[in-house]
Parts: structure tokens; sequence; C-alpha cells
């Protein structure tokens, strides 16, 4: 026995031996404890964690509560309104629901022809982009791939995590040489059919946890599937600025979501200086919501997009609903190419939007600024701006809309704009399958008060007043 091998031992010796082992003890318990750590840093998703600090029941704790917040319990039947409790009757309403979500119904010809009409001759990919974005793949670029891919994910359905494509690539030349295989024959449209799958999980968004509207579908993607998306997103997102209008800010390269905020802030100073006592209605924002956006689009939808703006076709394509996977990196991208139709119809409509008129600003947070004026800001002038003031300052009279991703806010002049929002919204809905809730849309008033008409309007279609 080891106590005895130690008692067996002159004194000094014995100290020593004990000490030395005492301190290979104390190491391999670190070490566990840190790996420990790590696990539990991952899958508490939190980012409360200090050098040297390892309180692993804290971590616990976050990881039970995640838990209990991500797990189903019961679910509102959809067909019935009885809540289910049984874990097969759960099972049988989420795929339901799913099947009822990714069976789109049959688009309108017409009404995509009308969205795509709007989109300027101009805006499209030259002959040289195309080329770029199908080049064949070097394996020097797959390596560089491989090696940026993040760490920490989880694994799609195969259970390989990028740390094992970054541990074998470097080491191995037939690995390479397969996966660079694999890679060059999807540009034609032949890739593997653990490509078309995934494994779904449920996060919890807000609302009543027992509709499944309100859980959000997270795909897990395997790893080389989301290598091959991410190396086209990459060449996507080095011409996509030329693509979507200026006033789309999500996802997209040195544009921010605070933007957006910014310029609302100022419209809403502008409005307050500038409206009247008068009996006329003020402008308002539409903050409009819809239901599953990316679960919805259309796939013939989004190739006739796709082909309007020059993407170069697939030879084999493979359809496949929903075509935008939530944790796929090129997914947000395709959706921005699929939502512009309908925002460039917004901007090309009659809808005057809101006036900056001649209104000037001072940001709070620049030291000593010069005051920034709407009226007279050359378009093309941006070199001297910082990336908010320049969102400002070369924006055009009057702004109709502000965009991120999914979430579009419009500005009406005065309630006889409604109409027109309305139909390009129900055009919108014929050519692509959205679908708009009215009853999760908010209306807010620029100037503050709201007035009698907005009131009268937001309250026949069920929409809520900010």
């Amino acid at each position: 026995m080891l106590i005895n091998r130690y008692t067996d031992q002159p004194p000094q010796q014995r100290s020593s031996a004990l000490n030395t082992q005492i301190q290979n003890i104390e190491q391999q318990i670190d070490t566990l404890t840190q790996h420990e750590t790590q696990q539990n840093l991952l899958r508490s998703a939190t980012r409360w964690h200090e050098k040297g600090e390892r309180n692993n029941k804290y971590f616990y704790r976050v990881i039970k509560s995640r838990q209990q917040q991500q797990t189903i319990h019961s679910l509102k039947c959809s067909r019935t309104n009885r809540i289910l409790h049984d874990s097969s009757d759960l099972i049988q309403e989420t795929r339901h629901f799913y099947q009822q979500l990714y069976t789109p119904e049959e688009v309108d010809q017409h009404a995509i022809d009308q969205l795509l009409n709007n989109i300027p001759h101009d805006v499209k990919l030259t002959p040289e982009d195309a080329n770029d974005l199908t080049s064949p793949l070097s394996q020097l670029d797959m390596l560089d791939l491989i090696a940026r891919a993040p760490k920490d994910r989880s694994p799609g359905l195969d259970g390989i995590p990028f740390e094992v494509y970054q541990h074998i690539a470097p080491r191995s030349p037939h690995f390479c040489s397969l996966l660079l295989t694999i890679l060059r024959q999807a540009f034609d449209g032949f890739f593997p059919e653990s490509w078309c799958q995934t494994r779904m999980v449920l996060l919890f968004k807000k609302g009543d946890p027992e509709l499944l509207a309100n859980w959000r579908p997270l795909s897990l993607i395997n790893a080389d599937a989301k290598l091959f998306t991410k190396l086209i997103a990459n060449r996507v997102n080095s011409f996509l600025p030329k693509l979507i209008n200026p006033y789309q800010t999500g996802f997209m390269p040195h544009r921010l979501i605070s933007d957006n905020g910014w310029i609302n802030q100022v419209l809403m100073t502008n409005a307050r200086h500038t409206s009247s006592s008068s009996s006329s209605p003020s402008p308002v924002a539409v903050f409009l919501d819809q239901e599953k956006a990316y679960d919805r689009v259309h796939p013939a939808y989004l190739c006739q997009v796709l082909r309007r703006f020059g993407f170069p076709r697939f030879n084999h394509p493979q359809p496949v609903h929903p075509i935008f996977w939530q944790g796929d990196p090129l997914s947000p991208l395709l959706f921005n190419l699929a939502f512009e139709p309908l925002l460039r119809s917004l901007l090309a409509s009659s809808l005057r939007g809101v006036s900056l008129k001649s209104f000037s600003l001072r940001p709070q947070y620049k030291a000593n600024p010069a005051p920034v004026h709407y009226y007279d800001t050359d378009w093309n002038e941006q070199q001297h701006l910082d990336p908010i003031s320049q969102s400002l300052s070369t924006a055009p009279p009057n702004i109709k809309l502000l965009s991120y991703a999914d979430d579009l806010e419009v500005f009406l002049d005065n309630p006889r704009e409604w109409p027109i929002l309305d139909d390009l919204l129900f055009q919108y809905r014929k050519a692509s399958n959205a679908k708009v809730n009215l009853n999760k849309t908010v209306m807010m008033p620029l100037s503050g008060g709201c007035h009698e008409e907005w009131l009268s309007l937001a309250s026949s279609f069920g929409i809520s007043i900010a």
C-alpha cells in the first residue's frame, strides 16, 4: 500500500516524498478544476469569469436555471387549446407546429415581379463578382478557414466540433485532400446528404412559454457544412453593400444598429422642435413585427431574388425548407437579400417619410463638436465624419425607413399613408410567404403626443401605441 511505502522510509525522505506527491495531486486537482470550469462556462453561457476565480457552485446554479428556462414542461395545443404535459403529446404538437410552419403557401408570381421591378437595374453583381463567388477554393484558403473557425461551439449531428478539424488538418494531407474535394464539389451542387440535416434546439424568447411561436429554433449544423457556408458568406460580404440599401444595418459590414438608434433620436428631437400646435396629425414610426421571418421565406421567391441580383445558378440545386437555418453564417446575409425587394419598394413608393429640415444637433459624446447640419451636407462628403454622424449628415432630406435584419421601422407622415404601407406588405406576403403580426406591431408618435386619427387607425388594426 502507498502508506506502508512511506512509513518504511526515513523521516526526512518520507517528508520530501509526501510533499512531492501532495504537489502532484494538487496540480492534478487544479487542472481538473480548470477543465471543469471551462466546461461549465460553455454550458452556462455566462461571461462571469475572472482569472483564478473558479466558483463551480455558481456555474451549476446558472446551468440549472438555464436548463429550467430552456425546458418545455407543457404546451398549448394549437388545435384544441388544451394544455399538454405528456412527453409524447409535446413531441407530436411540436412536430405538427413545424410541419405547418415549414409547409409554405404558393407564392404569387405577379407579386414577385412587382417587387423585383422596384430594384434599380444597376443593382446587381458584375460578371467578375459572380466569378469570384464561385472561384475554386485553394487548400491554403481552406486551412485558413479552419484555423479561424470558432471554438467551444456545439457540434452538429455527427458530433464533430471544429477543434477536431483544427487538430487534424495541419497534420494529415489525406484529410485535407478529401475535405477540399468535398468543398469544391459543393460549388457544383453536389454535397453530402448530412448537409441537409440538422439538430434543432428550441430557445425561449419571451412571452408565454406554452406557445411554440415564442421559442426560437436554433440549428446545430455539421462543421464541414458550416465551413462551406462560411466561405460563401465571406465572399458575399465583399460585395453585399453594393446590393443592400443604406437603411439596412443588420449583419452588414461597417454598419451598426446604433446608427438606427441615433437617427431615431434625431428624428424625435427634430419632430418635437418643428411640430406645430395645429390639429393635423404629426409623423409616426411603425415598428413592424414579422412572424418567424427567417422560417417563412419561400424557396422559389429567394431563388428569383438571387437571380435578379445576378447570383450564379447551381447545376444541381437541392431545395430545402426552411432555407434559413438560424446558426448558419450565411443565413442572415441571404435574408437581407430576400428582404431587400420590400425595402426597395418602400423607398420607391409615394411615402413622404420624415423630413429632417434644417435642424442641427451636437452629439453629446464628442468633445467640442461642430454642429452637424442635415440640410446642406453633400451626400458624397463622408471623410470628415464619424460613422454615426455620417449616417445622419449624408442622409437624404426625408427618411422613409430603418431596418435591422427583419426588424423594420417605417415612417408615416400622416394616416393617409397607411394604405400604401399596407398594400406593399400584402404584396410582400403574396410574393414571399411572409406574415406581419399587427397585434405585435407598435406605432410611436415622433413628437410625443398621439393624434386622434392615429389612435383610431391603430385601434382598428390592433396596433399598440408606444
